[in-house]
Parts: C-alpha cells; sequence; structure tokens
C-alpha cells in the first residue's frame, strides 16, 4: 500500500468483527506504517441505496485513497456498492463517472472469493432491487489471506469462521451446478477443514492450523463461485437480517438441516462428503453415509458451542 503511494484508508467491517478483535490488528499494521484509518463499522447485509449513499459523505472530505474490507458478506458487499456509488452517484451508469476507490479485501472466510448477490433498496421506488455487485471498476487490486492475523481470536469466532467456509464447499459440491473442477475444490477443503478446524479451535495459536484453514477457505470460493449457492446461504441472509446476527453463524445453524432436506437427491454425494470428513464410510448404504455427513455437521456445531 505504501509503495501505491496511500496514506488515509476506509476500512470498511461490521460489529462482529469489532468484536473479534481482528480490525484492532489491522489498524496496529497501517498506524505502524504511518497509514491513517477510518472505520466504518456498521456493514448490514441488506441497506439502502440511501444509507451507502450517506456513508459516502461522511468520508469525502477525507480524502480517502483507497477502501479496505475486512470480512466476508457484508462488509465485502457494502464496500463495493460504497465504490460503486461513489464513483457512478447511481446505482446504475450514468455520465457522470469518477475514478474509483481502490478495494483492497482482507478476507476472513471464503465468501470474501465471491461477488454475492446484494438486495439494496432503492427508497425512491420503495423496492428492493437484486444486484450482483460486480465489474471490472470494482475489481479488487489485493486479497490477502493472512493465516497470522487469525491467532489469538476467540474459539467462537475462528469455529463460526470454519463453519462458513465449510458451509461454501458443501453447497459447491451437491449444487445442481457443480462439475469436476468445482468437486475436486470443495472435496479437498472439507477434507482440510474436518482436519485443522478442530485444533485451530482448541488452540488458537496453532499457525499450522490457521495456514490449513487458509488453503480450504480458498477452495472453497473457488468452488462456490462456480458452482453457484443453495439454501443454506439463500435463508441465512434473510435470518442474518431479521434476527441481527452473523451471517457465519447462520449459515452454521441452517447447515445440518438443509441438507437433511436435500438428503433424498443428494445422498451419494453427502455420502462422499462424510468420507472426507474422515468417516468409514466404505460399508455405509448412501443413504447411511448422507446420515453419517449430516451427523457429523450437527457434532461439529455441539463441539464448538454453536447453535445446531
Amino acid at each position: 500500500m505504501k509503495d501505491y503511494g496511500y496514506q488515509q484508508v476506509l476500512i470498511v467491517t461490521d460489529p462482529f468483527l469489532i468484536k473479534s478483535g481482528l480490525v484492532e490488528k489491522v489498524t496496529r499494521v497501517f498506524l505502524h506504517n504511518k497509514i491513517k484509518s477510518h472505520l466504518f463499522t456498521d456493514a448490514k447485509l441488506v441497506s439502502s441505496l440511501e444509507i451507502v449513499k450517506q456513508s459516502i459523505d461522511c468520508y469525502q472530505h477525507e480524502q480517502i485513497d483507497c477502501i479496505v474490507s475486512i470480512g466476508e458478506g457484508a462488509a465485502y458487499d457494502y464496500a463495493k456498492a460504497m465504490i460503486y456509488l461513489q464513483s457512478h452517484h447511481a446505482i446504475f451508469i450514468s455520465d457522470n463517472i469518477k475514478k474509483p476507490w481502490p478495494l483492497i479485501t482482507i478476507n476472513t472466510t471464503s465468501a470474501s472469493n465471491i461477488d454475492n448477490i446484494n438486495p439494496l433498496l432503492d427508497q425512491n421506488k420503495n423496492e428492493l432491487i437484486n444486484l450482483a455487485i460486480a465489474g471490472s471498476r470494482i475489481t479488487r487490486l489485493l486479497s490477502v489471506t493472512e493465516p497470522e492475523l487469525m491467532l489469538g481470536l476467540s474459539n467462537e469466532f475462528i469455529a463460526a469462521l470454519g463453519m462458513n467456509s465449510l458451509t461454501y464447499a458443501i453447497e459447491a459440491y451437491v449444487s445442481t451446478a457443480a462439475n469436476p473442477v468445482t468437486d475436486a475444490c470443495a472435496l479437498s477443503a472439507i477434507k482440510i477443514l474436518s482436519n485443522a478446524l478442530r485444533r485451530a479451535v482448541n488452540y488458537s495459536l496453532d499457525l499450522q492450523a490457521h495456514e490449513s484453514i487458509a488453503y480450504a477457505q480458498f477452495l472453497a470460493g473457488m468452488a462456490f463461485n462456480n458452482a453457484s449457492q443453495g439454501y443454506v446461504q439463500t435463508l441465512a441472509w434473510q435470518v442474518s437480517h431479521f434476527y441481527h446476527q452473523p451471517l457465519t453463524i447462520c449459515n452454521a445453524v441452517l447447515l445440518p438441516q438443509v441438507q437433511a432436506f436435500n438428503l433424498k437427491v443428494v445422498e451419494k454425494k453427502l455420502k462422499n462428503i462424510a468420507g472426507a470428513m474422515g468417516i468409514r464410510v466404505a460399508h455405509m448404504t448412501d443413504q447411511l453415509g448422507a446420515e453419517a455427513c449430516i451427523a457429523e455437521i450437527r457434532r461439529l456445531n455441539c463441539d464448538f458451542g454453536l447453535p445446531s
């Protein structure tokens, strides 16, 4: 960032990540390198166009050089929405286009590799518009996945992020849009997460475990980005907004429920997932293997103290 001459950055994140202590780690790095940071900490999953515009107006006089989003889902999408509106002054392309703020993402889970659809409320028309916030003008300048940032963070935080990545991998694998490439990425991610996540949760200073999780998150992101989302992610956005809960935890809660619903049509795939999670499935029927998979997901939630 110093090589690009950035002196003032706007950090976009959410209260869950502020509470975790992760954002403080990042701001200390900026401070050490004499980069001034401004914090926007109220990124929401569902935001009105007017709220996003107001967020931008608050920082226009600060001479922001770039935006840094920390986290997945809300923070990443909110940062993209801010950049889009800052450069276009409208949700649809206009003639008055400014040079957009560069975007740097600091990833906490696989969702940061994905251009999700973000519901925005157009208050002038009083209607909800579902938009895929993507395009060359808001392509990230840099994407950072740094395992050391996770060291020493709370067990609940690490578990929620890990289960979120597991959700992306499983949803990609059972997706109707899956293909051999996404299947390979998804199963590899599931295997790595199943081996490393408990270690990272039980001992948050295990750098090797966090490095393994980072690789798994990247693999899950590649799988999910090319195989599309399923009912877990679709429902989690709504539950997260309605109950004001982190999307990561909502995904963890819904993952076993949705796979139980899917069971009859993806028995074989769920059995394969169970095998990737370390369960001996060689002598199981597809149905028993699928049930073992769902039981293992519930067990992970229970072991991590997450709702199930």
